[in-house]
This record gives C-alpha cells, structure tokens and sequence, in this order.
C-alpha cells in the first residue's frame, strides 16, 4: 500500500473503447493534493484481477504501487497501467497477490 499518509483516490472513471480512463487525486501527508490520469487497458485488468475486483479497485493498487515504488523526489503524471511492468519487474506478481488477498 501506498504511504500512510498518503491518499489515493479514484475521482472519476470513464469507460474508453480499450478500457477506462481515471481520474485520480493523491494526497502525500501533508503536501498539497496533486492530480493525474490513469489509462488501464481491459487486458491488463483482466491479467490483474481475472475480472474479479472492480476496474477503480486495480486503478487504485496501481497508483499506490507506483508511488511506493517510485524514487524520492519523483512526481507522478499521466501513466498508462501497463508502464508499470516495465518501470518494475515484479509488478505483475505483486499487484495480483495485493488484489486477491484485499478480495
């Protein structure tokens, strides 16, 4: 999970042709709220979550894992869900036993 004091919340959810865009507001402690956009493929929720969680439930973990994982001092922008494979290689394994064991 992200940080503790940190907040991650799904605002909005549009359906795309290719699967959904989100609208996500994040919180770091006491910092100022900073906003982003998630892009996540049906492919990858499916690979995720076998369908089994709701989209902004993956949309979430994904977030969070992204800013556990990202270096001190980084800012997150506009991702699309997939870039996460390859900025980590575990982040597959590791977002699948997050979302199973919060099911």
């Amino acid at each position: 999970m992200a940080n503790q004091d940190t907040s991650v919340i799904i605002e909005t959810e549009i359906d795309t042709p290719g699967g959904w865009e989100f609208g996500v507001r994040i919180t770091p402690g006491s910092a100022e709220a900073s906003t982003l956009t998630l892009r996540m493929s049906w492919a990858d929720f499916e690979h995720w979550s076998g369908g089994a969680t709701p989209p902004s439930v993956v949309a979430r973990a994904v977030v969070e894992l992204a800013m556990e994982r990202k270096s001190a001092g980084a800012r997150l922008g506009d991702f699309d869900a997939a870039m996460l494979r390859r900025w980590f290689p575990d982040a597959d394994e590791t977002l699948i036993l997050r979302l199973r064991r919060s099911a």
